[in-house]
C-alpha cells in the first residue's frame, strides 16, 4: 500500500512539473515574441526618421541594440511601402508601414503587423 501511495504521488508530482514547465515554454513564447514586435517598430520609427532627414538615400539601417532588422522599402512616386522584420532571439515579427514621403515630412497611412 506505501509502494502505491509512493507511486500515485511520484506520478501526480511528475504531471503537475510537466505542466509548468509547459505554461513556462508557452509564456517564454510569448514574451520573446512581443520583443521582436517591439524591436520591429522601433526599427521601422528609425528607418521613418532617417527617411525624412536624408529623403533620397537608400540605405536602410540593420539593427538595434537587442536585434536585428531586415528592412525593405518599395518607393512608388510619394509613397513609401515599407517591410520591417524583427529577429531576436530566434523569433521573428513583421510590419508593413505604409507613408508618404512629403516636402514638409512623411504622413503615415498605415501601420500594421503581417504574417510572413
Amino acid at each position: 500500500m506505501v509502494l502505491a501511495f509512493l507511486a500515485a504521488g511520484t506520478a501526480l508530482s511528475w504531471s503537475m512539473m510537466s505542466l509548468s514547465i509547459g505554461a513556462a515554454q508557452t509564456d517564454l513564447t510569448v514574451y520573446r515574441g512581443v520583443q521582436s514586435r517591439l524591436l520591429a517598430e522601433s526599427c521601422a520609427e528609425e528607418q521613418m526618421l532617417w527617411m525624412r532627414d536624408h529623403p533620397e538615400s537608400e540605405e536602410t539601417i540593420s539593427g538595434l541594440p537587442g536585434g536585428e532588422c531586415q528592412i525593405s522599402v518599395d518607393r512608388r512616386d510619394t509613397e513609401r511601402i515599407m517591410m520591417v522584420t524583427g529577429i531576436r532571439d530566434g523569433y521573428e515579427r513583421t510590419l508593413e508601414v505604409r507613408f508618404e514621403s512629403l516636402t514638409e515630412g512623411l504622413n503615415l497611412l498605415s501601420w500594421k503587423e503581417v504574417s510572413r
